[in-house]
């Protein structure tokens, strides 16, 4: 009964699935070469094909049949965009059979000149990875470019983003302090070259005020606007193309402060009050204000402010001008006002009596007079007669000098007799006026006379004044003082008159008893003895003397006589005569031009006592010392004009005052012009040297760009010794022209010069000094560079060395050029020339061939040219090819059927050896890759076949030499079992067992036989014997009557064949014995199962990069266990990339050709019936530059030395 049918039935039917054809068995296998192995029993069952096994037949013979591609394209070029300035990589992946297969990369139809870009284009190779770099990329890098490999091309397209340009960022407004550094910064999409900073919509040039820089990318333009000021303040913009922005700058004044502030000032009624104060900048606007009110400038208010001092000057104070004072600062540019305040206090000014009056006794019709002196000159005063103030009195004159107030009464009559008061602030005093009764006789009539006496010998001789009178009568002994009325007419009529510097005597007879007091009165102020004053009273006259006169010592002097009985004075005048004061002010021009200069000025404030009779006019130009006389005029004229001047001069003018007695002090004016100013000239340009020998040096230059306002009269040159300080004139007069030739030179000297033009002003500013020139004859061209030869070289660069040239001077430098082998166009290796005999050229191409010249130079030119004698070609030094044994490259290897075959082989040589890989001495070609690069190449089979077999041999070979290697390599597999087993006894009680060969064992030395037998009434084999070689062997050691089976098994070092078992049981026959079955216990068998666990589990793993992995563990179980693999979670036992065999307990895992991906967790399962057992290890796969991971497999290594040590 078939169940299977029986269930079909009960279940629904199923849907059919619906087939999909194809049209014949080749299509077929077409499909099945594209799908992976495992998938295709479905794949045929999909499109109806029942012949599972026939159609992998025909697919393995198919896949033999196909040769192995010479390029395989395992990722073609992808077409790419870019923006403008960035770098695009073109890649494609290509596995190639020749590795030294021509390639061409090629734009449109050109092919790209690599070596010649100059870093535009860029090809690079990583492993099978085949790259074109494109750096800055533009608008023209656009369009189609393929790679040319063999017989193949790619191609892909490049499109080039043309992103708009525009502003990456605003441009703020920006507010700084005056002084400090302004900073704009833009930042543009894409690079443009049409850039410009504005100011106000000026361009701005960078400078000394303006700093321009841009970023390395050329995207970012920052503008520093230096030491800020106020004119800086406005609109700044970028323009790049037709795009603008635009801030605005805003300068912030730096405040203003008081250094010292205003002061309370506390000053007397009548006086000068000051308020002074200074300020940080000088730039500034003041303004005064007194109680919140402003002042303006009169003659109440004096405001002065030189630099960064400012005063206020209130004249002549009042009690009224007391109050709060503020100036008020401002600046340019900055609405804030800065103030400072301060307190003026006037106080009220009160005076004491110093020199009260005195009763006065006149005749009629005489003069008289009464006068007070007070302490201070500035307090007024009022008259009073009778109590009542006096404003209109006939006959009487009120005088104020200083402090000395006198009524005079120049002709006394009877109305002027009283009693009068002198009135001030906290001063009073009283006197009386009387006429005189009785007229005394008269003796004689006085008269004054002039006597001329010997003056001091140091000095010229002094006039002295004598006034003498004829003797008086005697007078009453109670007579009051008088004096004669023709004395004090002719004192008051005839003024005394002495020259500065002499002596005056004043003498004055009177009488009257008893003798009076003498008292002598200047200008009021009571006149004491001192250094130049001396006074003597005889019987009957008062001498006064002062010795030395001087101008202040003129004024009207009083003489005041009185006793118990009276009173009696003397006024007359003394003049001292001196030279006049300087003019007055400041000279005013009323004319300057360059014709005429026209000047006013004000007379003398005192003229010496002496009419000034001229003015005497002088002049000298601005820089010298000596004046010269151009004019006068008379003392009653103050203005004078003159045309001796030249247009355009600067002059200074002085006026002085003449008298009697001599010249004043001279009133100078400020400097003038002229006319127009006329400056020194402008800077001339800067001297080029022309002709050079050891004694004459020939220098040119071009006219100043200013002169001044007047033509250039010719040039001083002067040269200096590069590094002194001093320059030495070359010229006395001016040259003419721009040329000059300095001669007198000293030979090898080095010497700088310099140019300074003149005009009519002067000489200008120097010029800039020349370029220092070195006295000597012209310098040679250098000759031949000799032996010029490479000294080194690598596969980028090349090094050069030479010598100096024989012949012409010495060289200052070299000039290398270079040119590629298939160019004819010869490029400096350097923008300067070379200062030193050796030099390496840098940045070639690989293998590329170069030729060199080298031409010597110096200041006289350029050499000839040397060429290397052939070409040098990018690479290092020749060097035939040799094996790195270092790399531990085996001689002998063995490797298992279907896994890979990797042999890597590490080696040097120059150029980079050609590498031919042989199998038995003729050249592989099938299954096999090979890489290869300069340094080492690898051998592949990824799985292998019994036919691997054989000796392989990496052949080296290039200009220079050759080498090779053998590597015997055995491909072996699990033997194939032996067959035909034939069992006989050729002696007793042993069996004599014969087979055919294995022919696994014929070929391989190692491989053997392993002999087991097993009683048939149990199950477990036991070895007979081992490593048996022959087909035949007799097994001994048998128990009669037993019966026993036997097994031969074929062993190599992969592992046992499949067991050859004898059919049926072979009996040992036994002699006839005992029968003891009786005395045997019944058999019982034993339960030999039981749960699988791990003998042996897996270890961790460290793998070097394309290296094999084999993982092994030993496990124990019964029934016999199935064993899975895993990958973390992943089920890898079906996957082919792993091989696993499990035999006998022991499972092997094998990862060929290793991968960074492979990195991870491995954990292998065993389970049966009874139970379950997993056993986990890590295996990590690292690179050679991976210092970390071979630093701690090294530190693992030296712990195990030591340990097995």
């Amino acid at each position: 009964m078939d169940f299977k049918k029986m269930l079909k039935k009960r279940a629904p039917p199923a849907p059919k699935k619906k087939q999909k054809k194809v049209a014949d068995e080749k299509e077929m296998l077409e499909i099945l070469s594209k799908v992976p192995k495992k998938d295709f029993e479905r794949v045929c069952m999909e499109y109806g094909f029942t012949d599972f096994r026939g159609l992998l037949k025909k697919l393995k013979e198919m896949k033999k049949k196909v040769e192995v591609e010479a390029i395989r394209i395992l990722k073609p070029l992808e077409d790419q965009e870019a923006k403008i300035d960035t770098t695009v990589v073109f890649d494609c992946i290509m596995e190639l059979k020749d590795p030294n297969v021509k390639m061409i990369w090629i734009k449109g139809t050109e092919p790209l000149r690599i070596q010649y870009s100059l870093g535009k284009y860029d090809v690079k190779q990583m492993g099978t990875k085949y790259m074109l770099v494109i750096t800055n990329v533009n608008m023209n890098d656009a369009g189609i470019y393929s790679l040319s490999v063999g017989d193949k091309r790619m191609s892909a397209e490049l499109t080039v983003l043309d992103e708009p340009l525009k502003f990456l960022g605003e441009m703020k407004p920006l507010k700084v302090t005056e002084r400090q550094t302004a900073v704009f910064e833009i930042r543009l999409s894409k690079k443009e070259p049409n850039f410009v900073w504005k100011f106000n919509g000026k361009e701005l040039k960078r400078d000394d005020k303006y700093e321009i820089t841009v970023s390395e990318d050329g995207l970012t333009h920052t503008l520093k606007i230096k030491d800020a000021r106020l004119s800086d303040g406005g609109e700044f913009s970028a323009e790049a193309g037709k795009l603008v922005q635009k801030a605005q700058l805003t300068i912030d004044r730096i405040p203003i402060k008081f250094v010292s502030n205003l002061k309370n000032v506390r000053v007397k009624e009548r006086s000068r009050a000051c308020l002074e104060c200074e300020l940080t900048s000088k730039d500034v606007t003041l303004r005064w204000k007194k109680d919140g009110q402003l002042l303006t400038r009169g003659a109440k208010y004096n405001m002065n402010h030189e630099g960064k001092r400012a005063e206020l000057i209130i004249e002549d104070a009042q009690l009224s001008d007391g109050g709060e004072y503020t100036v008020v600062a401002m600046q340019d540019g900055d609405p804030t006002e800065y103030c400072s305040t301060a307190t003026v206090t006037v106080e009220e000014r009160l005076a004491t009596v110093k020199s009260g009056m005195s009763d006065v006794h006149a005749a009629t019709g005489s003069p008289a007079e009464l006068c007070v002196v007070l302490n201070d000159e500035k307090v007024e005063g009022v008259w009073l007669k009778d109590g009542k103030e006096i404003t209109d009195l006939p006959g009487v004159q009120i005088v104020k000098q200083g402090a000395v107030h006198k009524l005079i009464f120049p002709s006394m009559g009877p109305e002027h007799e009283g009693k009068y008061t002198f009135r001030a602030k906290g001063a009073e005093s009283e006197g009386s006026v009387f006429i005189a009764g009785t007229v005394l006789p008269k003796v004689g009539k006085a008269q004054p006379c002039l006597t001329h006496l010997q003056a001091h010998s140091f000095s010229p001789a002094p006039w002295l004044l004598h006034t003498n009178a004829q003797a008086l009568p005697a007078a009453c002994p109670t007579d009051p003082p008088t004096i004669d009325p023709s004395v004090l007419e002719a004192l008051a009529a005839h003024p005394v008159t002495v020259k500065v510097g002499h002596t005056a005597h004043i003498k004055v007879p009177f009488r009257g008893k008893p003798l009076p007091k003498v008292t002598w009165y200047k200008d009021g102020m009571e006149v004491t003895e001192e250094e130049r004053v001396s006074m003597e009273r005889g019987e009957d006259q008062a001498l006064l003397t002062i010795s030395n006169c001087v101008r202040e010592d003129s004024g009207l002097v009083l003489l005041k006589l009185k006793n118990d009985h009276g009173s009696a004075t003397a006024t007359l005048h003394l003049s001292v005569l001196d030279r006049p004061k300087p003019p007055q002010g400041r000279v005013e021009f009323l004319e300057l031009s360059g014709s005429c200069v026209h000047m006013k000025w004000k007379a003398p404030k005192d003229n010496g006592g002496r009419p000034v009779t001229q003015f005497i006019v002088e002049r000298r130009a601005v820089g010298k010392k000596s004046w010269i006389k151009i004019g006068e005029v008379d003392g009653k004229v103050t203005n004078f004009s003159t045309n001796k001047v030249e247009e355009g001069k600067a002059y200074q003018f002085r006026i002085l005052a003449v008298n009697s007695e001599g010249v004043s002090d001279p009133l100078e004016t400020e400097e003038v012009f002229a006319g127009n100013p006329i400056g020194p000239p402008g800077f001339a340009s800067q001297p080029q040297v022309t002709d050079v020998t050891k004694e004459a040096v020939t220098i040119t230059w071009n006219a100043p760009t200013q002169d001044g306002g007047a033509p250039v009269l010719g040039y001083i040159v002067e040269r200096r010794k590069k590094g002194s300080n001093l320059w030495v004139p070359v010229n006395r007069d001016p040259i003419q022209g721009t040329k000059c030739t300095v001669d007198g030179l000293l030979e090898d000297t080095e010497y700088e010069f310099r140019v300074i033009a003149v005009n009519k002003a002067g000489p200008g500013q120097p010029s800039v000094p020349s370029s220092s020139v070195v006295a000597k004859d012209p310098v040679k061209p250098p000759g031949l560079v000799q032996d010029l030869h490479v000294s080194d070289s690598s596969n980028s660069s090349i090094s050069l060395a030479w010598r100096e040239p024989a012949e012409g001077d010495p060289p200052s430098g070299y000039i290398l050029e270079m040119r590629a082998e298939d160019t004819k166009e010869w490029s400096k290796c350097t923008k300067i020339p070379i200062s030193g005999t050796c030099y390496t050229v840098g940045g070639l191409t690989e293998r590329q061939k170069y030729f060199f010249r080298i031409r010597a130079v110096n200041e006289a030119g350029v050499g000839e040219p040397v060429e290397l004698d052939k070409g040098v070609r990018a690479m290092p030094p020749p060097a035939a090819p040799k094996f790195d044994l270092s790399a531990r490259l085996k001689s002998h290897m063995v490797v298992r059927a279907g896994t890979a075959l990797c042999i890597h082989a590490a080696f040097s040589g120059s150029p980079p050896p050609d590498v031919i890989w042989q199998k038995d001495g003729i050249p592989t070609k099938g299954r096999e890759t090979i890489t290869k690069s300069k340094n080492y190449s690898q051998f592949l089979i990824n799985s292998t076949k019994r036919s691997d077999s054989g000796v392989y041999r990496i052949l080296l070979q290039n200009e220079f030499g050759e080498a090779h290697y053998d590597i015997h390599v055995r491909v072996a597999d699990f033997p194939r079992p032996p067959t035909n087993l034939q069992l006989f006894e050729e002696v007793p009680n042993t069996v004599t067992l014969t087979w055919n060969h294995s022919p696994d064992v014929q070929e391989d030395g190692e491989a053997h036989y392993i002999i087991m037998k097993r009683d048939a009434s149990t199950a477990t084999w036991y070895t007979a014997a081992e490593r048996v070689f022959s087909n035949k062997y007799t097994v001994t050691g048998l128990l009669p009557g037993r019966k026993y089976y036997f097994r031969v098994v074929a062993r190599n070092e992969i592992g046992d064949s499949e067991p050859l078992d004898s059919k049926d049981t072979w009996l040992i026959n036994k002699d006839p014995i005992e029968d003891l079955s009786a005395k045997l216990k019944p058999y019982e068998k034993k339960d030999w199962r039981h749960a699988p666990r791990f003998l042996t589990p897996l270890k961790p793993h460290t793998v070097l990069r394309g290296q094999d992995c084999t993982m092994t563990c030993a496990f124990l179980g019964n029934p016999r266990p199935t064993v899975t693999l895993y990958k973390g979670d992943v089920n890898i036992t079906a996957n082919s990339k792993f091989w696993y065999n499990s035999t006998s307990g022991v499972c092997t895992l094998v990862i060929p050709t290793c991968t960074l991906k492979d990195s991870g967790d491995y954990s292998v399962l065993v389970e049966n019936e009874l139970g379950k057992d997993r056993s986990s290890c890590t295996l990590t796969v690292y690179d050679k530059d991976d210092k970390s991971i071979v630093a701690s497999i090294t530190e693992s290594l030296q712990k195990k030395s030591k340990h097995l040590m």
